[in-house]
């Protein structure tokens, strides 16, 4: 069985090399390694000069969705490439149509990810929105649709030993544990 860190380290891998298509929908309860794939799919695909023309980030609780669709409609500026990025897409209320209407053909010139986390930590529920199955349908057939679950615990241990080490510090397994067990499953505590 493979584990839920292998599989983050095979999809990251793949943006490393470059494997990239135009639709993404991240989709489960792990937020922080979903937002930081997000993140590095734009960092492969858009120069650090070019993001403010090329990188468009926004929150369903809050997008024009027009605006958003328009621009994953239009060319990048000086580049082959741009990236939109639609974060907390459980909360967008109403225009899923326009949404999928792009997903029906979308732009070539265009990388859109959409993170979506239909799980309510608070409540212990989940609040997937209605049209979400027709999209992720559509992202399927043109894109990716990538699951990001909790990691286990003895993955959650590893990881932070190994966000240490990337950070400059060396962590024992001992302060490792001590750090899960205060901090607990979530990545951004």
């Amino acid at each position: 069985m493979r584990t839920n860190l292998a599989h983050y380290r095979k999809i990251f891998s793949d943006v490393d090399k470059r494997d990239i298509v135009s639709l993404y929908l991240l989709n489960g309860p792990e937020s922080f390694i979903m937002d930081r794939m997000a993140m590095k799919i734009a960092s492969s695909i858009v120069p650090e000069d070019l993001k403010a023309f090329n990188l468009t980030v926004a929150y369903g609780g809050e997008v024009d969705i027009d605006e958003f669709i328009a621009a994953a409609s239009a060319f990048p500026f000086l580049s082959d490439q741009r990236v939109l990025i639609l974060r907390e897409l459980e909360k967008l209320k109403g225009s899923w149509k326009r949404i999928i209407a792009y997903c029906e053909n979308p732009v070539p010139s265009s990388v859109v990810i959409f993170l979506c986390n239909p799980f309510d930590d608070s409540r212990g529920g989940s609040r997937s929105p209605r049209d979400l199955p027709k999209l992720e349908s559509l992202v399927k057939r043109a894109g990716k649709v990538i699951s990001f679950d909790r990691l286990t615990e003895g993955d959650l241990r590893v990881w932070v030993k190994q966000e240490a080490k990337r950070l400059g510090f060396e962590l024992e397994a001992d302060s490792a544990e001590a750090l899960v067990q205060s901090a607990g499953e979530n990545l951004f505590d």
